[in-house]
């Protein structure tokens, strides 16, 4: 595929870029479930062998989940998410449950209601398989 040539997903790709990458880095990118195949083929198609995409997301309802569907159509992909990944920020989401079931808020807070869903962030860590790995179809979700 060429500079400007379009994969599978309609998606434009160069293929310097095809397994350039040990590590991928995004935060927020799951939300739009129309994006949700696109954003699992470019994640497939830009890791190396044995490399790993670092996704920092909320939950929103079920779109995190038909993100790793998404994930599942691609045999080398793997995947575990893990909701206490920073101990500082668990620490604040059970804060900010404390509080909300104490009914106990600050003026400051009245017109923000904490919503685990959209504010609590989850790691999600896909990995590609290594060449000499047989792949398999899909990856386990561990929440």
């Amino acid at each position: 595929m060429g500079e400007g040539a379009q994969d599978e997903d309609g998606q434009g790709g160069d293929t310097a870029l095809d397994a350039a990458f040990d590590v991928l880095i995004a935060a927020d990118c799951t939300y739009d479930t129309d994006a949700h195949a696109a954003l699992a083929a470019t994640i497939a198609r830009l890791l190396r062998p044995a490399g790993r995409a670092f996704l920092i997301a909320p939950r929103r309802g079920a779109s995190l989940d038909r993100f790793c569907a998404a994930l599942g159509g691609h045999a080398l992909l793997r995947w575990h998410i893990d909701p206490r990944f920073s101990p500082a920020i668990w620490l604040h989401h059970e804060e900010r449950l404390a509080a909300a079931q104490a009914g106990s808020h600050d003026a400051a807070d009245a017109a923000w209601a904490y919503d685990p869903d959209k504010h609590c962030p989850v790691l999600l860590t896909v990995t590609k398989a290594a060449d000499n790995d047989g792949g398999g179809g899909g990856g386990a979700v561990h929440t």
